[in-house]
């Protein structure tokens, strides 16, 4: 018996091995052409959980993003209504996780080039802010901005708050380290830190030749504004706990109603986590790192928002709304529209899955409480929006709140003027050579530098889509001179891969309409839903220019469709040049977009398939079925 248990045993490791070392795969994604960003298409990569893409951003630069594989499905397939097809495609374990580093070394390396850059900005921003300081003296200036400190906005606007009295949490705090670290503790280490924000200076006036490479982790150095910045949220910080400073009442959210009301097990887990909090908050301030006083803001504010739940029996949280989120319309929240009271159900629902989480977690870290700040927030502002009638503001989670702001009295470095004149010629002149120089490495180029280049760019060596000469792709493009459109680089990839698995994640729209002509009359459901304005599946919104028709679904109408689309826009210019003076030109702006949409139209070629503002229903909504290589359309 014990025999053959170990021969049982050893089988399975085999098999583990055999399995370890079986083949991995990579998945192309070819994303279809719809209005908004990426009209011709889009091609991404996929590699386990995480999608990899180029966008142009910010100075048209070809960025790429690391993008959770649910999230992507759900903004192209559903968000943007468009098809998703994927080639799966096996390949070496050793090769996939090549590829996967490749990847995330480049995505690495260009975030700490935009960090560098953003370094350099907040140089020139810096001194110019001294020398216009300098210079009151001759002209008259209003009173010296300052420069914004992140978390500064927990406890100061623009000037410290006044809440009426000392925060007790944070008291407890202060008599905690001077207990600890002696009584001159704060008063010598805030003094210390003001002699070095006296003491910096920026760099000399020399510069150096810019090179941005590709695959080089850039050398950036400490900058004088960053330097700055560190030390000005260490004195904040330390200014903060020194006073025992309360939050500010607009940093936080306390909510009113039942669903707020702690339970005897969230209370015993807020009570453990504070204690926790408090221990780390004294080694923080302590630490080596350069960039503690954002931390020690945070967690401040955090201690003190606990205290306040203990202390109200209710729940208190930071806010989490960033600086300029996007807004559900005061319209729609005002009539209630379907989809808005469900993202506010959905957002119900996130925060009571957040709450016990935190609540059944033996001992929950940031994580769980940063969760749960984001959606008591979120759901706050639901509620609020719907009692008061006003706009509700949507975003993306996962951040931690930020509460940037100017707090006056920092000390600043004293350096004369004509150094920092001197400084100011320098540090434009670095700003505009990286700029120039990231611009130059990363720049979007249609023909030669987009999403679909740079996917086989940075795979290596060996990945070019072009097939070989006895594929069948071949003939219809013997140059490559087509390679960088996104379903022309998909094609070859099934020409170059015959042995790849083919499948494709419809649109929401599509999903939906074939659901409908299962159980609908046909005739029916197509003149309900081949229009924006009786559709069931589409709502109109802000978020792309107005049309009538849906031509995806009707190719022998489509030039009909398309006229009448292409009239539509063109009303709604006209109509836009009529009310420029109130809207600065938006709806002529949104009629010439409509209208240039619905050229193609006229040739047969379907651009626009309808931006969804909200999709109902569960993530991530359409099902991945299997396709045929010679089924595939584009």
């Amino acid at each position: 018996m014990i025999r053959w248990r170990h021969r049982l045993l050893a089988l399975v490791a085999v098999l583990v091995i055999a399995l370890e070392a079986r083949a991995s795969v990579v998945e192309y994604l070819y994303v279809e052409a719809n209005a908004g960003s990426s009209a011709g298409g889009h091609f991404a990569l996929r590699l386990d959980d995480r999608v990899y893409d180029f966008q142009n951003a910010e100075l048209g630069i070809l960025r790429l993003r690391r993008m959770d594989y649910d999230l992507f499905r759900y903004l192209y397939t559903v968000r943007d209504n468009r098809t998703m097809h994927i080639a799966r495609i096996d390949v070496p374990r050793e090769t996939r996780e090549a590829i996967f580093d490749r990847f995330n070394r480049r995505y690495l390396i260009q975030n700490k080039q935009f960090s560098v850059l953003d370094s350099l900005s907040g140089d020139r921003e810096l001194i110019r802010l001294l020398l216009a300081r300098d210079d009151r003296a001759t002209s008259p200036e209003p009173e010296w901005s300052g420069i914004r400190i992140r978390g500064a906005g927990f406890f100061y606007d623009g000037r410290p708050a006044d809440a009426g009295g000392e925060s007790p949490s944070l008291r407890a705090l202060r008599d905690r380290l001077a207990s600890n670290r002696g009584q001159a503790y704060l008063t010598d280490r805030i003094a210390a830190l003001e002699r070095a924000a006296v003491g910096l200076s920026p760099a000399p006036g020399v510069i150096s030749v810019t090179v941005v490479a590709r695959d080089e982790r850039p050398e950036s150095g400490y900058h004088f504004s960053d330097r700055y910045r560190d030390l000005g949220a260490k004195i904040i910080a330390l200014r903060v706990l020194e006073n025992a400073t309360r939050i500010r009442p607009s940093a936080r959210r306390v909510p009113s109603g039942d669903e707020y009301k702690l339970g005897a097990a969230e209370s015993r887990t807020i009570r453990a986590y504070a204690e926790r909090l408090e221990i780390r908050l004294e080694k923080l301030i302590t630490s080596k790192r350069p960039d503690w006083g954002f931390s020690l803001l945070l967690g401040m504010a955090r201690l003190q928002t606990l205290h306040e739940s203990l202390a109200l029996g209710y729940w208190v949280v930071l806010d989490s709304v960033p600086a300029n989120p996007a807004f559900l319309s005061q319209r729609a929240v005002q009539r209630r529209d379907p989809f808005v009271v469900e993202l506010r159900d959905r957002a119900q629902v996130a925060f009571f899955e957040a709450r016990t989480h935190f609540a059944s977690a033996p001992e929950p870290g940031e994580p769980a409480l940063a969760w749960l700040e984001e959606a008591a927030s979120r759901y706050a502002e639901f509620q609020r929006g719907f009692e008061q009638g006003q706009a509700i503001p949507i975003y993306e989670g996962g951040l931690l709140p930020d509460r940037a702001a100017t707090a006056r009295g920092l000390p600043l470095p004293d350096v004369d003027v004509r150094t920092l004149r001197s400084a100011a010629e320098a540090a434009e002149a670095r700003e505009r050579a990286y700029r120039d120089a990231v611009k130059q490495a990363f720049g979007y180029r249609v023909f030669s530098n987009n999403c679909v280049t740079e996917i086989f760019t940075t795979m290596g060596p060996g990945w070019d889509p072009t097939p070989a000469p006895d594929r069948p792709g071949e003939a219809d493009d013997p140059e490559g001179l087509l390679d960088f459109i996104p379903v022309v680089a998909y094609r070859k990839v099934l020409d170059t891969h015959a042995d790849a698995e083919v499948s494709e994640i419809p649109s929401f729209r599509r999903t939906r309409l074939e659901a409908m002509y299962e159980i609908e009359n046909d005739l029916g459901v197509y003149l309900r839903e081949s229009n924006t304005l009786t559709s069931t599946i589409y709502r109109r919104n802000d978020v792309e220019p107005f049309f009538l028709f849906f031509s995806e679904d009707a190719a022998p109408l489509r030039p009909v469709y398309g006229a009448l689309n292409f009239a539509a826009g063109i009303g709604e210019m006209a109509l836009g040049v009529l009310r420029a003076p109130w809207d600065h030109g938006r709806m002529f702006t949104s009629g010439l977009q409509g209208a240039a949409f619905s050229l193609p139209e006229l040739f047969f070629v379907n651009l626009r398939k309808g931006i969804l503002e909200y999709a109902p229903g569960d993530t991530p909504r359409t099902q991945r079925r299997p396709a045929q290589h010679a089924a595939f359309e584009s």
